[in-house]
């Protein structure tokens, strides 16, 4: 009899095997080296998320469009990701597979839906990490103009690529010293702004615009809630957790505490700092208009040389995120290989296993590749309200996922219950498909076009009646499989 002590310390090498049915079993079908610590998970996950990007890159892209209402919004999208988080929490301990959202939508909403988050995260993953390397870029080229950033941000991508493809608990400990250049870029920009802080509370509780000249306009309800699609593609990430839970050691529970841990870190380091911006700024007239407004912040407050530091700061911040992110959202393209989520010859390639790196090197590359061409020839301000809205839908995918396991009593172990159900899913669901409802109408039909893509290739193709396609219930999870071997 399997206690549930035993279910919280699986073998080693527990992990979703390939079923007897399935093609390719051997060294190309090893499963992932369950080595990685909930401290080193928890410091991957935040890294993947990258606060600094979201202080530097997407904080600007949001100043322009929401002004000084960008606090309501980074407040508001708070108080929606800790109610995905709760999901997300619950959700990661019942159905822990690196495949995330799509394993755990196609299991609870069917696999028609699954297939279809599979598509829309996979795109938003690399629109996501592409925008993060030209972001950084970007900052730089405020401090170099001679600088390139497309071409920069395309090499930034490459390299990081070339070292996700090593060991998982190696690149964590790599993770967890550059962690601590992030904390500390994001030290300075606050004590910076609170130290020199140059407008009052109206700044954050009295949302306006400014235009160059100085002129005011106030920002309306609809106009604040269309930015809280910048502050949960800030936030977002938290979720790949989820991610790493077949090389997590510590059992399913440890998934839920490295969600939410890894949420309520971002949310503070991100908050702190947009607060700190804003009553800091000189003008916020000049800061929102400007060019580079994180360069305009730090020049105004300080000099050109700490600017310099801090834009460097950044890049290894940036960098680190980059790395975390292809290593995190690889497992979700290896797990749609091991699923067979596409022809065969393709689908064993992608779920192939390194015997060397015990990590997903197809995988891993197949991720960025993409992301260092879009880097290289993409548009910042574009990319970023794109990946917003991508985010933002899967979100409903999830609070719905969260609802119906329950209410359809989807089989699954129910360590981790999340606190204040069914508010909290309820409450995230209304507010996600409202935020949608606020996109721009050619971001929303670009995303239809990948909805009904999806939707064809899997009535196409996945539905047939061939064995071997999409099988996402064929591998038991992880703590499951233990238990039946015992």
């Amino acid at each position: 009899m399997t206690s549930r002590d035993d279910l919280q310390q699986p073998a080693p090498d527990a992990a979703p095997a390939p079923s007897a049915g399935r093609p390719g079993k051997g060294a190309s079908h090893l499963p992932l080296d369950r080595s990685l610590k909930l401290l080193e998970t928890v410091a991957l996950t935040v890294a993947a998320v990258a606060p600094t990007a979201g202080v530097f890159i997407i904080i600007p892209v949001a100043l322009v469009a929401t002004g000084t209402g960008t606090f309501y919004t980074f407040l508001l999208g708070a108080a929606i990701a800790v109610c995905v988080g709760y999901c997300y929490a619950e959700l990661g301990v019942a159905f822990p597979y690196a495949g995330g959202e799509y394993s755990i939508a196609g299991r609870v909403l069917g696999r028609p839906v699954g297939f279809v988050t599979l598509v829309m995260w996979m795109i938003q993953i690399v629109f996501g990490l592409s925008a993060i390397s030209l972001g950084a870029a970007s900052y730089l080229s405020g401090i170099w103009p001679s600088l390139n950033p497309n071409t920069f941000g395309a090499i930034l991508a490459a390299l990081a690529t070339i070292i996700a493809i090593f060991r998982v608990n190696r690149g964590a400990k790599v993770t967890v010293l550059f962690m601590f250049i992030e904390l500390a870029c994001l030290a300075i920009i606050s004590v910076l702004g609170f130290a020199h802080a140059h407008n009052g509370t109206s700044a954050l509780f009295s949302p306006h615009l400014f235009s160059a000249s100085g002129h005011t306009t106030p920002v309306g309800i609809g106009t604040i809630v269309a930015g809280i699609s910048f502050s949960l593609y800030t936030y977002n990430g938290y979720g790949s957790a989820v991610y790493f839970s077949e090389e997590l050691q510590g059992g399913r529970r440890q998934v839920g505490r490295v969600v939410l841990l890894s949420l309520f870190a971002v949310v503070l380091v991100t908050i702190i700092p947009v607060v700190a911006i804003l009553l800091g700024a000189p003008s916020i007239a000049a800061l929102s208009n400007s060019s580079s407004p994180m360069t305009y912040f730090v020049t105004a407050l300080s000099d050109k040389t700490l600017n310099t530091v801090i834009g460097v700061m950044v890049v290894l911040s940036v960098f680190n995120a980059v790395i975390a992110g292809i290593m995190a959202f690889a497992r979700i393209l290896y797990s749609s290989g091991r699923d067979h989520a596409w022809p065969q010859p393709i689908s064993r390639w992608l779920g192939t296993v390194s015997p060397k790196t015990r990590a997903p090197v197809v995988a891993t590359l197949v991720l960025g590749v993409p992301i260092i061409v879009l880097t290289a020839a993409s548009n910042l301000a574009e990319v970023v309200t794109f990946t917003g809205v991508l985010v933002t839908i899967v979100y409903v995918v999830v609070t719905l996922s969260a609802i119906a396991s329950r209410w359809r009593k989807i089989p699954g172990q129910r360590e981790y219950r999340m606190p204040a159900w069914p508010l909290a899913p309820l409450l995230a669901l209304a507010a996600t498909v409202y935020v949608m409802t606020q996109q721009t109408g050619a971001n929303l039909e670009i995303t239809g076009w990948i909805v009904l893509g999806s939707v064809l290739y899997f009535v196409i193709y996945l539905r047939s009646k061939r064995t071997g396609r999409w099988t996402l219930d064929d591998a038991p999870a992880p703590s499951d499989q233990r238990q039946q071997g015992e």
